[in-house]
């Protein structure tokens, strides 16, 4: 069985990834997409797209993985692991 210190790591990491994908996902692709739209590149459209769609699908694994663990010990480590992304942003 994992210790808490591991369960925390493992959480924490699983927030990080999920973090970078929705900020990539609701703050960049679509700017991307734009981009490539003005420049009649739909191949770029198409790929931006498909990776769009390839970062929602990891996401919803991570949300998966992060729902599956037990649900009290993920509730008792959410909140330091959010403290740290917190922390590691502002550094």
């Amino acid at each position: 069985m994992e210790n808490s210190t591991s369960l925390s790591n493992t959480i924490y990491d699983i927030l990080m990834i999920m973090g970078k994908h929705a900020e990539f996902l609701y703050d960049t692709i679509d700017t991307y997409i734009g981009d490539a739209q003005n420049v009649n590149k739909q191949e770029l459209v198409d790929m931006w797209n498909k990776i769009k769609t390839d970062r929602l699908n990891h996401l919803n694994m991570l949300k998966d993985a992060l729902e599956k663990g037990n649900s009290r010990i993920v509730s008792n480590n959410l909140h330091s692991a959010c403290y740290k992304i917190k922390q590691d942003r502002a550094a």
